[in-house]
């Protein structure tokens, strides 16, 4: 990995991290919003900083108007329609749309959204390809944040934690693990220091984590 790439990577784990304290602070402000106005939150979330408008309507209206702009994404509207047969060329154009200077959003998001069959097999195929491939398995945890698949996401979470050995990348596979399947009550740390043991270089990191999380002070 070229000193770049790691710079991204690095660049891109800090903002990451940054919104998860961003997130975590924001909704203990809300909490707090929601036990003062029960009847009516809406007048107090402006307060904090909160605008509000309906996301969710937002983004499906954007993705419905969503069309392909380029051969790639014309290939891939081709491939999750049906028309095409899932091979190394879809999962490069894939690739190439996901880190494009300016990706379109909408659309690829739209495919998530539905609950695709072909996108799931791509990222599988994808992940059984590089099975450590953080930005596939996050990938993968997004699809099943609209349509469950949890059994696959942690299949496919524990195979990576398993095979990775360089002690950073584990780091970051263990604690996009957790946050992305404790929501549905899933433990990933508990589960790996199960799998690890706390005598272990894994089993080590796993603890750190297991220690910092910002909620296990209160």
């Amino acid at each position: 990995m070229g000193k770049e790439d790691k710079t991204k990577k690095k660049l891109n784990r800090i903002f990451k991290e940054y919104w998860k304290l961003r997130d975590g602070i924001m909704f203990d402000r809300g909490h707090s919003v929601f036990n003062e106005y029960p009847d009516d939150y809406r007048f107090g979330l402006p307060e904090i900083g909160f605008e509000w408008f309906d996301r969710y309507d937002s983004e499906e209206e954007e993705e419905g108007k969503a069309v392909p702009l380029n051969r790639n994404q014309r290939l891939l509207v081709e491939y999750f329609a049906g028309n095409l047969v899932l091979s190394e060329g879809v999962l490069e154009a894939f690739l190439k749309e996901k880190h494009a200077e300016d990706p379109n959003v909408p659309l690829l998001r739209r495919y998530f959204r539905k609950g695709n069959i072909c996108l799931k097999e791509l990222l599988l195929f994808g992940i059984r390809r590089c099975p450590v491939d953080l930005e596939l398995l996050d990938d993968l945890a997004f699809f099943h944040s609209f349509h469950g698949m949890l059994g696959d996401l942690i299949q496919m979470y524990m195979k990576a934690c398993k095979l990775e050995q360089e002690p950073e990348t584990f780091r970051m596979l263990a604690e996009d693990f957790y946050y992305n399947t404790i929501e549905d009550g899933f433990d990933a740390l508990y589960e790996l220091k199960q799998e690890f043991g706390s005598n272990t270089p894994k089993g080590t990191i796993v603890t750190e984590l297991a220690d910092g999380r910002h909620w296990s002070a209160d």
